[in-house]
């Protein structure tokens, strides 16, 4: 009983891992985009 709940455990770890992973993934794209407008802007400006 106490295996099956352990590799329970384990899996969902790697769950929140994945996850953790993937939303930290967006976010470096989403600043990478943010930084690429801007400087457009930027350039529109001046």
């Amino acid at each position: 009983m106490s295996k099956m709940s352990n590799y329970a455990n384990q899996e969902s770890l790697e769950q929140t891992i994945a996850e953790a992973r993937s939303s930290s993934a967006q976010h470096e794209q989403s600043i990478r985009t943010y930084r690429l407008q801007s400087r457009g802007s930027e350039r529109l400006a001046a």
